[in-house]
């Protein structure tokens, strides 16, 4: 994985200094030259393109209104969409502002489209990647998350009544 270069390519940023209008110049700039230092290698990685904070890291009391923050991630998305392989949207500074760049993120890509035109069904897509764990295999998981400070631990996709009777089991032990 290559990533773009794009975390200050932003419209808030951009119109301090007075460069608002090249976001999407720049964005396409930044993809530019990571495909060409790929191509200068002689391989083709896939490539992520970042949905950053629009404004200054770690500061939601810099977060601007949904319409405005809406608006800067659709035009960074919609440049790095037919382009990227991964939109990453990285050190948000508040939950709402990552509401807002995966909302932004998700208009890119049509249902059911890869990304690179390729049919793909999520459910299905999950399903023959995963690794079933039988309720054994799936308390150690989970004792490995009480380990790391977990305290709320349950089943969910593919969980069975055997798998919440071995984690009643093992959080009564």
């Amino acid at each position: 994985m290559t990533g773009i270069n794009n975390y200050a390519v932003t419209p808030p940023l951009l119109t301090r200094e007075g460069m608002e209008h090249r976001v999407e110049e720049l964005t396409e700039l930044a993809v530019d030259l990571a495909e060409q230092a790929c191509s200068r290698s002689g391989r083709r990685p896939r490539l992520a393109g970042s949905l950053p904070p629009l404004e200054t890291s770690y500061r939601a009391d810099l977060v601007q209104g949904r319409d405005e923050v809406l608006d800067g991630y659709r035009r960074i998305a919609s440049v790095l969409a037919p382009r990227v392989d991964l939109m990453v949207c990285e050190t948000l500074a508040s939950s709402q502002e990552a509401v807002w760049a995966c909302q932004a993120a998700s208009e890119t890509v049509e249902p059911g489209d890869g990304g690179d035109g390729v049919e793909v069904d999520p459910e299905s897509a999950q399903q023959k990647s995963a690794t079933p764990l039988d309720p054994e295999a799936y308390s150690v998981e989970v004792q490995r998350w009480l380990d790391a400070g977990a305290s709320i631990v349950g089943g969910c996709c593919r969980t069975r009544p055997e798998h919440i009777r071995r984690l009643k089991e093992l959080l009564e032990s």
